[in-house]
């Protein structure tokens, strides 16, 4: 997953958690590891909209 992450992000892409999924053939683990990888600071966090 972390490969297929790198490969999106190196072509301009961010992948979400469900393409996570898709490659991996899990449900619901890319999102869980989208967050975990945020939490860890292995990737930056969501932007926020300005309020």
């Amino acid at each position: 997953m972390w490969a297929h992450y790198l490969t999106e992000q190196a072509a301009g892409r961010t992948p979400t958690g469900a393409d996570l999924d898709r490659i991996a053939g899990t449900h619901n683990y890319g999102r869980r590891m989208l967050r975990n990888w945020r939490q860890h600071g292995k990737i930056p966090e969501l932007c926020q909209p300005a309020s």
